[in-house]
């Protein structure tokens, strides 16, 4: 059976329109900017006192941004500073030396390279000691979701790890030669 001209324009007509409001509704997902929320950051590092017993300490003050994208997922642009003045470790370990490094921890982020569906690789400059070299940071994306409180912003959460050697950095005070380094943090979109 042969429809109508009529009503076949306007099957037609409503096909081409679902069509056109499918293809917007469709997500057009793009870098979007975040702020690393520094009520939601742990910093925390991990030494060896002598090859005998490991030393644990934490990083207090911190802040980071980057560009993320969740469709990708991608991290750019990625900027990271520590401050070693704001360590809190056991005295009597030694590490202490560490929070009188004076200078900021900083890396910044200059490749990225995905390596499984929520973990990839950071590679960029970390500078300590006023020394800057080549390093490789470790992130794992743990989930992203609107804020259900107060602000109601978007946030991502991530985990970093990486190791920074002694010998390297032109010495930092941790004993051991090399200090593990963790921070794990929720932040904040901007734009995007």
């Amino acid at each position: 059976m042969e429809l109508p001209s009529r009503a076949a324009k306007t099957i037609v007509s409503v096909v081409a329109v679902l069509v056109m409001l499918a293809a917007g509704a469709a997500p057009r997902a793009e870098p979007a900017r975040y702020e690393v929320d520094p009520d939601h950051l742990s910093i925390t590092f991990r030494t060896s006192h002598l090859g005998l017993a490991d030393s644990r300490g934490m990083f207090l003050i911190g802040a980071g941004s980057f560009s993320f994208d969740e469709s990708a997922p991608a991290i750019r642009d990625i900027r990271f500073t520590v401050a070693p003045a704001g360590a809190f470790t056991p005295p009597q370990t030694g590490s202490a030396d560490i929070a009188g490094a004076g200078s900021r921890i900083t890396f910044v982020g200059k490749q990225s390279r995905q390596t499984g569906p929520r973990t990839g690789t950071v590679s960029g400059d970390l500078t300590l000691n006023g020394i800057t070299r080549p390093a490789t940071l470790d992130l794992t994306w743990i989930d992203n979701q609107d804020f259900p409180f107060r602000s109601k912003h978007h946030a991502v959460a991530l985990s970093v790890e990486t190791r920074i050697s002694d010998r390297t950095f032109g010495g930092t005070g941790a004993p051991g030669g090399e200090m593990e380094l963790q921070i794990d943090f929720e932040a904040k979109r901007v734009e995007g």
